[in-house]
């Protein structure tokens, strides 16, 4: 359990933003007027939704574009005792209910952006709101140490999934790390347990594979970083066969989910799949070697000699990237063109 502060608002109140982890805040009110809360993705004026709570019995989520749902409960805040809510934030939507209740009392329909920010106010300048918050326990970051094991490694995925497989997001579930020879490429994707299928974009199209492998290991951490600045310890795991490109692997933060996908740095973004679309972005996470403990800041610098580039790659996944496997016939296109 976090910290709980308190606080007391007044329309003349200039406006104090907190941040969201998690995607949710449990929050109580006690007023005999009205409460409100703002969530945004970035720290401006206008919110991008926003919840009101009146004593006067008038609850309300709408956003920036008028879309609003609304329900009267008769006593749902007073000034004699506080009450105890909670918002969150999943991929489809924004709700808020009671703590203690998992349904929610009202749900807005929003898939707009991640909101990463939380303000609470009152219009009125006679109804004091009183609130308390509860915050996310402050963690001590652990001094960094080196790993001397758990190498990373690919293993075919066979009937089970291998005991140290590496977690590599989460979209409802665990992801984990997947490749396999698509088009004569290597190509990197997710693969979701619940449905024994990895799931890849390439070429155009979106495909799942029966036959894959899967990243296992732990000597690696994740590095945030942008477009086509690869640090230098990351791992290289497939390649494009049209010109030898070296391929990533990133991960994305998408409505609430974290999932893992290919880099390719000539394109300066990374690539996942949510819902059978390709989700293209500019920040992402990149997969490192923890080997070292070097400072991230430090990056490849493209190769001039574009040969010579492309001799060391193939040397480099000839003596480093376990089995691979020829069958280019096994896989299913599942969309069409993206």
């Amino acid at each position: 359990m976090g910290d709980i502060i308190e606080f007391t608002t007044l329309s003349t109140n200039k406006r104090l933003y907190y941040k969201i982890l998690n995607n949710s805040m449990n929050f109580d009110i006690r007023t005999t007027g009205v409460a409100i809360i703002g969530l945004s993705r970035d720290l401006h004026e206008i919110c991008d939704v926003t919840i009101i709570i009146g004593a006067d019995s008038e609850t309300i989520i709408g956003d920036n574009h008028g879309k609003i749902v609304q329900v009267n409960i008769q006593g749902i805040v007073n000034g004699e005792e506080y009450k105890k809510f909670w918002f969150m934030q999943d991929a489809e939507h924004v709700m808020y209910g009671r703590q203690g209740e998992t349904n929610p009392i009202l749900k807005l329909p929003f898939n707009e952006c991640d909101l990463n920010y939380v303000t609470f106010y009152c219009h009125n300048q006679i109804e004091k709101v009183y609130w308390r918050i509860e915050l996310p326990p402050l963690l001590k970051v652990p001094d960094n140490k080196p790993i001397t094991k758990g190498k990373l490694r690919w293993e075919l995925k066979d009937k089970q999934l291998p005991e140290d497989a590496l977690i590599g997001g989460h979209e409802g579930e665990p992801l984990y790390i997947a490749r396999a020879l698509l088009h004569r490429s290597l190509v990197l994707g997710k693969y979701v347990p619940s449905e024994n299928i990895a799931y890849f974009s390439w070429g155009g199209q979106i495909l799942r594979e029966k036959k894959f492998e899967v990243l296992c290991g732990y000597d690696c951490m994740w590095v945030p970083t942008q477009e086509n600045q690869i640090p230098t310890l990351a791992v290289e795991a497939g390649y494009s066969d049209s010109d030898g490109e070296p391929l990533y692997i990133g991960r994305v933060r998408h409505r609430g989910h974290l999932i893992p996908g290919r880099l390719q740095p000539s394109q300066k973004a990374c690539y996942v799949l949510y819902k059978f679309q390709q989700i293209t972005a500019a920040n992402y996470e990149i997969l490192t070697l923890s080997q070292g403990l070097q400072s991230v800041n430090t990056f490849l610098i493209p190769s001039e000699d574009k040969t010579l580039a492309m001799h060391n790659f193939r040397d480099l996944r000839c003596n480093l990237w376990g089995p691979l496997y020829s069958n280019d016939n096994e896989y299913d296109i599942i969309i069409g063109y993206l």
